[in-house]
């Protein structure tokens, strides 16, 4: 896909959900999502979607990433060292998640 322009697709939990909260508050600096952004159901549908669809991300718990998608590393401010979500690392709410070879692009 070398040279080619995509348009990435996001996906996103409903309201009801912390992590809906949590990345709205930390990754979003309490912005609002795009219309464009996709609501899921669940954690599982959004990394269900990612792993469907090589140009596009969202985000989730990190319990619920499969071998289908990979999480982007993260720095909580500029300059920071960056931080793979993981369980030992303990950053596990808000990972975001996108498919092997995708683009690592913030909503």
């Amino acid at each position: 896909m070398r040279g080619r322009h995509k348009r990435c697709r996001y996906s996103r939990r409903n309201s009801a959900s912390g992590t809906y909260g949590y990345f709205k508050e930390h990754a979003l600096a309490k912005g609002d999502y795009k219309d464009t952004v996709k609501e899921q159901p669940g954690s599982s549908a959004v990394v269900n979607g990612v792993s469907e669809d090589k140009f596009s991300i969202g985000y989730s718990g990190i319990g619920y990433a499969t071998p289908d998608v990979r999480a982007v590393p993260k720095a909580w401010r500029s300059g920071d060292v960056l931080l793979l979500a993981s369980a030992a690392s303990g950053f596990m709410t808000g990972a975001v998640v996108t498919l092997d070879g995708g683009h690592s692009l913030g909503m």
